[in-house]
């Protein structure tokens, strides 16, 4: 299913610790518990509903962290990147996660 969607092995998964203010370390050490592994097949369905344009440039460079719970923090580049996603594909986001698990999620949008 996955093989027919292009630059798939270019999507990079990350996990930051986190500071008590939520804000990412650029040192920071990588934890198992802080790793949002669905962020993958988000991806990949957000992928196969837009312009491979639009992919490159708003998606492809995102990495989403577990802020706890049902909580997802989607780690950008950039503010622009962040307000662009926040006010273009926030419902997106949260309608694919609930597609895939059943459950409604929140989102917040941080700069790395």
């Amino acid at each position: 299913m996955y093989s027919e969607i292009e630059d798939v092995s270019n999507i990079r998964i990350c996990a930051y610790e986190l500071t008590n203010q939520r804000n990412l370390e650029s040192d920071a050490i990588v934890k198992a518990e802080d790793q949002f592994l669905l962020w993958n097949d988000v991806l990949l369905k957000v992928q196969g509903g837009m312009s491979a344009t639009k992919f490159k440039t708003w998606f492809k460079n995102t990495t989403a962290i577990q802020l706890g719970g049902q909580h997802v923090g989607v780690v950008c580049r950039n503010s622009f990147q962040v307000e662009w996603l926040k006010t273009h594909y926030r419902l997106l986001i949260l309608n694919i996660l609930e597609e895939l698990t059943g459950e409604q999620f929140e989102l917040d949008f941080l700069v790395e």
